[in-house]
């Protein structure tokens, strides 16, 4: 896992020098270079006992910008991938944590570098080794679809057939396609889901598009604090599925205009 360590610098080297090849990139690459050196510094504090990691030669960076899209494209999918593998073989609780919040990272890199082919697919196991580790993640559930219900009115009253409002459906969706998923598993564990409230207090009013996108990020951002804590608690086929649904949560933050973090789930901690 120390090779984590020189991957990342690895990618962080092809952003910097990317950067200075193309000006009018540079204002993204060099954000996601800095979020690089983030991993970097929390990798090396964490893995400091370990073997020293194995030097990785960043690849050259090419010369017309479609080239870029496409070699930057493939270097973040190939450490989404890795720090995803990273987080399911990680002995440690808060090592697969912070693994799986990197890979969450680079999850949202892959949206905005190439929107089109970034699908997070969550794969649901057909059962779970304990149902008490996943009530946390319905309850995030419950007040996700909530607070969706609450902006989606808001959206389909005002703009109907504004993409705003498909967003606002789709991200309803996918959390209502959660909620009644760990609902499902911890009932065939043995468990008792935890019911929904009537209602959930919401931070703010919600008046419009952009208090609406203000609180799809505030959700967003919550449920991602509560599977960020579920992958340190779980494991095997339990632990990959919260790890989809952290990404998933991720990558909806940044469609809803988050700017993209180096740690997912973990930026209050």
């Amino acid at each position: 896992m120390t090779n984590a360590i020189s991957e990342e610098e690895r990618l962080g080297g092809f952003c910097a020098e990317a950067a200075r090849r193309f000006p009018d990139q540079r204002r993204t690459l060099t954000a996601l270079a800095a979020r690089q050196r983030l991993h970097v510094a929390r990798l090396r504090s964490t893995l400091s006992d370990l073997d020293p990691p194995v030097d990785h030669i960043s690849p050259p960076v090419p010369r017309r910008a479609a080239a870029l899209e496409i070699t930057l494209g493939a270097l973040v999918k190939e450490a989404r991938t890795a720090r995803f593998q990273d987080a399911q073989r990680a002995s440690s609780g808060l090592l697969a944590e912070l693994f799986a919040s990197i890979a969450a990272s680079h999850a949202q890199t892959d949206y905005l570098v190439t929107p089109q082919s970034a699908v997070i697919t969550v794969t649901v196991p057909d059962t779970v080794d304990s149902a008490e580790q996943l009530q946390s993640a319905l309850a995030a559930e419950h007040a996700a679809v909530y607070g969706y219900s609450l902006l989606g009115g808001v959206l389909s009253a005002a703009v109907s057939d504004d993409p705003l409002a498909r967003t606002a459906l789709a991200s309803y969706n996918a959390h209502r396609a959660r909620r009644d998923d760990l609902t499902g598993l911890i009932a065939l564990a043995g468990g008792q889901p935890v019911a929904s409230a009537a209602a959930y207090d919401i931070p703010f009013p919600v008046s419009g598009a952009t208090s609406a996108r203000r609180l799809a990020r505030y959700l967003e951002s919550r449920c991602a604090a509560v599977y960020a804590r579920a992958v340190a608690v779980t494991s095997g086929t339990d632990r990959v599925f919260v790890s989809d649904c952290l990404l998933g949560c991720a990558v909806r933050g940044v469609r809803w205009g988050a700017a993209p973090s180096a740690f997912p789930g973990l930026e209050t901690r």
